[in-house]
């Protein structure tokens, strides 16, 4: 076909090694078995946020603790609701993000704002 294409030469976002999880403007977490897995299938956890760097931390908790949020399986992923904490922190959302740069640090899943990419996937 004529024309002047141009090829895409960037790398696509890929899932790292550590497994996958997503925050849709649900206010839902959504992560994989192998991040489930790697973080140790915790029952629960409590949601940390740091304004300076911009950055959400999950940590395991004890699911009796007054501020935990219980992880549910949901549709194949595992789902922590997190929607009063995104409005505390005004932490605005439009459709689903991932968190190509997630860290595990001990008990703690880190989630980095600032290098998140939004999918153009739409909700049936």
């Amino acid at each position: 076909m004529p024309g002047k294409w141009i090829e895409f030469e960037q790398r696509p976002h890929q899932q790292n090694n550590e497994g996958y999880i997503s925050l849709n403007d649900r206010g839902e977490f959504l992560m994989n078995d192998l991040l489930f897995e790697k973080f140790g299938r915790p029952e629960a956890v409590t949601l940390h946020f740091d304004p300076d760097d911009c950055r959400i931390e999950l940590q395991i908790s004890e699911a009796n603790r007054v501020n935990a949020i219980r992880i549910r399986e949901r549709q194949g992923a595992w789902a922590i609701r997190s929607l009063p904490f995104l409005r505390k922190w005004d932490i605005q959302l439009k459709g689903t993000y991932f968190f190509p740069d997630l860290q595990i640090e001990n008990d703690m899943l880190v989630l980095p704002l600032n290098t998140r990419f939004k999918t153009s996937f739409k909700r049936r």
